[in-house]
């Protein structure tokens, strides 16, 4: 019988593997190996996105909002270390986030309440409406986007997007919507401006002069 690995994203949420190696204070709030207590871990529920089963990054946001917060004193995986725990849960709350400093897209997750208005700094705002999930909690799974009344194509929105104002409505189910994550626009993660140069090899070759 031939045993099938998982892909190594998916490996890392669903292991039973105990970790090994030294023991560290911010090795909390494990999914599989996924710790959420590490804060630099935290983008990583979000690159399915960049995958052929986005709906997976739907599906573990979830779990890890479900899971890893409480309303108890104890109610964080791990230290808040400046706030980044608390700010993974508020973005990741409204249906967006960004994985990488400085990057001009935020990736689209799902909304966890039925309407939420940001007030820009510029004087505009931005409301968040996901409907389906006040009929249910269960309703996980993205099924369709609008932005500005207008269907929307991509899994990501541009800070303009944001920063512009407007309404970005999302509608959710139970299941995955396979047909309609398909289709989606994925992120490109690309460096154009200075360029990573591989450090260079030095060799040092000896040579002998022969014995005389």
């Amino acid at each position: 019988m031939v045993k099938h690995r998982l892909p190594p994203l998916d490996e890392l949420f669903t292991t039973s593997a105990k970790l090994t190696g030294k023991e560290t204070s911010d090795i909390t709030g494990l999914i599989g190996q996924y710790a959420h207590g590490n804060e630099p871990s935290h983008h990583m529920a979000y690159l399915f996105n960049f995958t052929d089963d986005a709906d997976k990054t739907q599906f573990f946001v979830n779990k890890i909002l479900d899971e890893q917060y409480t309303d108890k004193p104890d109610g964080l995986a791990g230290n808040d270390d400046c706030g980044q725990m608390s700010a993974w849960y508020v973005m990741s709350s409204l249906g967006f986030y960004n994985i990488a400093p400085g990057q001009q897209q935020f990736q689209i997750g799902l909304p966890q309440f039925g309407k939420a208005v940001i007030n820009l700094e510029n004087g505009k705002k931005f409301t968040i409406i996901n409907e389906g999930t006040s009929v249910t909690r269960n309703n996980i799974y993205l099924q369709g986007m609008n932005l500005n009344k207008k269907s929307y194509n991509k899994l990501y929105l541009d800070y303009d997007d944001i920063a512009n104002g407007g309404e970005f409505e999302v509608y959710s189910g139970r299941l995955p919507n396979k047909m309609f994550m398909q289709d989606l626009e994925k992120s490109k993660s690309s460096i154009t401006d200075n360029l990573i140069t591989p450090n260079p090899i030095i060799v040092l070759l000896q040579t002998f002069a022969p014995p005389t």
